[in-house]
């Protein structure tokens, strides 16, 4: 597994079009376009990869019940070409 990590705005158009370059039929979602975190090149085509946290935090702030829109992730990550969605650890305060 090969990750590229996004900084920017600008990198991150970079992993987008680097990724559908690679793979034309990979799944992108425009509403979690500031949680790409860049690509998973694994055993098939690449695909997508976000911070599972951060896009829970956009479908909760859109006004998505909490248990809904983690059934909405898992439902996201199904399937062919379908994004991959990384648990990082979250600091405690």
């Amino acid at each position: 597994m090969m990750l590229r990590f996004v900084d920017s705005e600008e990198n991150e158009q970079t992993i987008e079009d680097l990724l559908l370059e690679e793979n034309p039929e990979a799944v992108l979602f425009e509403e979690f376009s500031d949680c790409l975190m860049g690509l998973n090149r694994g055993a098939d085509l690449p695909v997508a990869v976000y911070d599972y946290w951060a896009c829970l935090d956009v479908l909760v702030t859109n006004g998505m019940e909490y248990w809904n829109a983690i059934q909405n992730l898992q439902d996201r990550a199904l399937g062919k070409n379908q994004p991959i969605f990384v648990q990082l650890p979250q600091a405690v305060a």
